[in-house]
């Protein structure tokens, strides 16, 4: 059958009035950029366009539940983002429920109004996007999800109420907010997100000296790694900012940023 025909089949099947069907099919068309296709067969589709396909053929019927299982991974990057907004806008309009399974975390902080992160089939949270993202229920949540990734890193506490890394440069001091989530521990893993990290040439009581390793700039932003041993801490800063690799800086976190895991369970502390 050509892609009309495979867009109409379902509901002819289901005793649509033709006119009906040829006004949905031209309208899903439209919106997932196939109607250049509409009298192509199957044969002669890339694996894009076939994506595409499939994913028309759902939407027409206007499910009640939409199931989706890595629905946009053959697009290149441009359509992917388009895709992205269609479908939310599809969803927004039509009110179906839509089960989307994705690798993809930018497609599922921008599609998902919950998102479930799974890990070896088991459930790990269930949240907003928002609550996932800012408060990550545990340390593989929390590295999952992001990208740049946060940044999760082994420190010990010290006599002098600081977190350190031994062995490097990095020294954080322990204020209240982190002394409640310490207890006890003497080791925790910490976890910041890179725009969680304020880069400064000046110092401060509470910032962290280190030297400039990589620079990565993206246009939007500039990413600055600076390293601690064997660890590369990830901070985004603007594009106003100019570092090289070798110039000195001081990272200062604030208290909302930071994430403190247990070093056994990997779940996150919370006062």
């Amino acid at each position: 059958m050509t892609v009309r025909d495979n867009l109409a089949f379902n509901l002819k099947a289901h005793g649509v009035k033709q006119a009906e069907i040829d006004k949905r099919v031209a309208e899903i068309a439209k919106y997932l950029h196939v109607e250049d296709l509409l009298e192509l067969k199957p044969a002669a589709l890339s694996s894009g366009q076939k994506q595409r396909v499939n994913i028309a053929r759902a939407l027409v019927r206007r499910p009640a539940v939409l199931l989706l299982d890595e629905p946009l991974s053959h697009l290149d990057a441009a359509l992917r983002v388009k895709m992205r907004t269609e479908i939310k806008r599809l969803h927004t309009e039509q009110r179906f429920t839509t089960i989307i399974v994705t690798h993809d975390q930018l497609e599922a902080m921008a599609l998902a109004d919950r998102i479930a992160v799974l890990n070896d089939g088991k459930l790990q949270q269930f949240d907003t996007p928002l609550q996932v993202f800012n408060h990550p229920a545990n340390e593989f949540v929390a590295g999952f999800l992001g990208e740049p990734p946060m940044n999760i890193f082994a420190v010990k506490g010290d006599s002098n109420r600081r977190l350190v890394v031994p062995g490097t440069e990095f020294s954080l001091p322990v204020t209240d907010y982190v002394g409640r989530l310490l207890g006890d521990r003497k080791s925790v893993r910490l976890g910041v997100r890179p725009w969680g990290i304020h880069v400064s040439q000046n110092p401060s009581e509470v910032s962290v000296p280190g030297t400039v390793s990589v620079v990565e700039n993206l246009g939007d932003e500039t990413r600055v790694g600076v390293r601690y041993g064997d660890m590369l801490l990830m901070a985004s800063t603007d594009m106003t900012r100019i570092y090289k690799p070798g110039s000195k800086v001081h990272l200062t976190f604030e208290d909302e940023d930071l994430n403190l895991f247990d070093e056994d369970t990997g779940e996150r502390l919370t006062a």
